[in-house]
C-alpha cells in the first residue's frame, strides 16, 4: 500500500448424555456478564458437582512474579498510538466516538476505521465526523476502508490490524467512547513505567458498572510509583470471574507483540477475551520480563445497548455457540487454561439463561451441550476443584 499522509482520508474497497443432566445457574448480581456468576452442575445418580472453582490466590508453577519498582523512565518522542475501529449499523455512535477521539489531547497517530458493509447510514456519518473534526485530526494518519460484504467484528479488526503502523495498538467499538484525556494518560503511563500491555478500566453506560473493582482483586496488583497497577500474575488473574480483558476493547499493547496473532472470525460472541488471551501467552512466553499493566481509573466509556451482539436476547439456543477458547484449551492440562474454560462456561451458561426467554430453547441448550460442560466438570473435578 502507498503511504498516506497525515490528515488524508482514503478509501479502500475490499472484497445427548446417556443419563439425564440437569443444569443450575445462580446470579449473584449482574444480570449479563456474570463475573459473579456461579454455574453448579448435578448429574444423576452421580451426586452434586460443582465445579467453578472459587478464588484462589496461591501462586501456580509456572507464574511470574511481579517486577520490583516503577520500570526505566522513557524518554523521545510519545509512542504513537493506533486505534483501530470495527464500524457496523453505528449511525447513531459513530459521530461521539470519533469526536471523543478527536478531542483528545493529542488524539491519536492513526485511526482506522473498517466499514462491515453497514446497511444504514453508518458510512455517511463517519465521512461527516471525520470532516467536522478535520482540524484536530490534522496530524492524524486516517483511512475509512469499506467491505464489500459483512463478515463480522473479528474481520474487521484483522483488516484494521493489518494495516496499523503505530507503536502501540488499540481497538475501539464503534458505540464506545475514550474518557477525556484518556489518551494522554495512557501514553504518560507507557513512558513512565514501559509496560508490555495494557489493560483499561471503563464504565459501563448506562449500568454504572465500573471495572476494574480493586477490592475484588485484593493481592493480585501492585501498585507502581507511575500510577499504574501491576498485575502480580497475569495468567492467574485474568482467567479469574473478576477480571475483564477484552471486553469493551479495553486493551493496548506494543504492535511488535502482534504479528502472527489475529481475532477469531468464526467467533460470534467473546472473541476479545479469546484473542487477548492468547496474546497474553505469547507475550509471557517470549518477552520473560513482560509488565501487564492495569489502568484503574476509566479510560472507556462503555455503552451497553440492546441491539450490540452480546446484549441481545435470543429466540434459539442454536445462536449461542460456546465461547471460542473453551474448544481451544478443552483438553490443556494447562491450570491457567482450565480456570479460564470455567470462567467462561460459568458467564456462557448464565447468558443463555438470561437470554433465552422461552424455557424449551433453554432446555435445548443444556441439553446441546450437556456433553461438553460434563467434560468441563470433570476435568475441574479431576484436579480437585470440586
Amino acid at each position: 500500500m502507498a503511504p498516506i499522509g497525515r490528515g488524508r482520508m482514503v478509501v479502500l474497497h475490499v472484497s445427548g448424555l446417556s443419563r439425564p443432566t440437569r443444569f443450575r445457574v445462580w446470579r449473584r448480581s449482574h444480570a449479563l456478564g456474570g463475573h459473579d456468576a456461579l454455574l453448579e452442575r448435578t448429574l444423576s445418580g452421580a451426586g452434586r458437582v460443582p465445579w467453578f472453582a472459587g478464588r484462589d490466590h496461591q501462586r501456580a508453577s509456572g507464574s511470574r512474579p511481579a517486577v520490583s519498582g516503577a520500570g526505566a523512565a522513557m524518554t523521545g518522542e510519545p509512542p504513537r498510538i493506533s486505534i483501530v475501529v470495527p464500524l457496523y449499523n453505528k449511525a447513531a455512535y459513530i459521530g461521539d466516538t470519533i469526536a471523543a477521539l478527536a478531542n483528545q489531547a493529542p488524539p491519536p497517530a492513526e485511526l482506522i476505521i473498517v466499514d462491515d458493509a453497514s446497511t444504514d447510514d453508518s458510512v455517511e456519518r463517519c465521512r461527516q465526523a471525520l470532516t467536522e473534526f478535520a482540524k484536530p485530526l490534522s496530524e492524524t494518519r486516517q483511512q475509512l476502508i469499506l467491505s464489500e460484504r459483512n463478515s463480522g467484528p473479528s474481520h474487521a479488526r484483522n483488516r484494521g490490524l493489518q494495516d496499523a503502523t503505530g507503536d502501540w495498538i488499540g481497538f475501539q467499538d464503534a458505540d464506545d467512547c475514550y474518557t477525556p484525556g484518556a489518551l494522554n494518560r495512557i501514553r504518560r503511563a507507557i513512558r513512565a513505567c514501559d509496560p508490555t500491555m495494557l489493560v483499561l478500566g471503563y464504565q459501563s453506560d448506562p449500568a454504572g458498572e465500573h471495572f476494574p473493582d480493586l477490592a475484588a482483586l485484593e493481592g493480585e496488583c501492585a501498585a507502581l510509583e507511575c500510577g499504574l497497577q501491576q498485575l502480580r500474575t497475569p495468567l492467574l488473574t485474568v482467567t479469574g470471574p473478576d477480571f475483564f480483558m477484552g471486553r469493551a476493547s479495553n486493551v493496548m499493547i506494543r504492535r511488535e507483540h502482534l504479528r502472527g496473532l489475529w481475532f477469531d472470525e468464526t467467533a460470534t460472541l467473546n472473541e476479545g477475551i479469546d484473542f487477548w488471551y492468547r496474546v497474553l501467552r505469547s507475550v509471557l512466553a517470549t518477552t520473560p520480563d513482560a509488565r501487564i499493566g492495569l489502568l484503574t481509573e476509566p479510560m472507556i466509556r462503555f455503552r451497553i445497548l440492546p441491539d450490540s451482539l452480546s446484549h441481545q436476547a435470543r429466540h434459539r439456543w442454536q445462536d449461542l455457540p460456546p465461547p471460542p477458547s473453551i474448544a481451544r484449551y478443552l483438553d490443556s492440562t494447562d491450570p491457567f487454561d482450565q480456570r479460564l474454560i470455567r470462567t467462561l462456561a460459568a458467564r456462557w451458561t448464565e447468558y443463555a439463561d438470561w437470554s433465552l426467554k422461552d424455557a424449551s430453547e433453554q432446555r435445548a441448550f443444556f441439553a446441546a451441550h450437556a456433553t461438553l460442560l460434563q467434560r468441563v466438570a470433570l476435568r475441574a473435578s479431576s484436579r480437585g476443584e470440586a
